[in-house]
């Protein structure tokens, strides 16, 4: 598996629908108050990430009650690494932003069961690093970045 099949591996499992309607089951979502938290994972080049001063970050949107989570990595730090060490490179890096950002706003619900979300999550991770979910046959990413990792 080359390193854009294991990028495409991590976003596509947190990302199958089937998953997230069970974790929306498990802590209690309504639908009338809204989503609590997005998260946006972007990987881009460094000479991007530099030119556009693309940042980080994580907000609390007030109004909609919503915890907006989106970090950025560069593909740079990926580079030249084996699946096995760029699939927990990846856990490691996205999972240690996600939990410092839910870290710093849990504060913010009163409504929102971190400890559950934060368990099934980390279920999740350990899963993709281990590499026992399904792998669907994605190549829109490795078009994407043909020749660039």
């Amino acid at each position: 598996m080359n390193n854009s099949k294991v990028i495409d591996y991590v976003v596509d499992n947190l990302n199958e629908l089937p998953w997230q309607e069970a974790l929306v089951k498990k802590i209690g979502y309504d639908k009338r108050r809204g989503r609590k938290i997005k998260i946006y994972l972007r990987f881009f080049r460094q000479n991007r990430i530099e030119e556009n001063n693309l940042r980080s970050y994580s907000r609390f949107m007030k109004k909609e009650n919503c915890l907006i989570i989106d970090p950025i990595f560069s593909l740079k730090s990926y580079n030249g690494l084996e699946c096995k060490e760029l699939s927990a490179k990846i856990y490691d890096d996205v999972f240690q932003y996600l939990e410092f950002a839910i870290n710093k706003y849990e504060a913010k619900f009163d409504d929102f069961d971190f400890p559950s979300f934060f368990k099934i999550l980390l279920e999740r991770f350990q899963d993709i690093r281990a590499g026992i979910l399904p792998q669907d046959e994605n190549n829109q990413l490795e078009k994407l970045l043909d020749g660039i990792i």
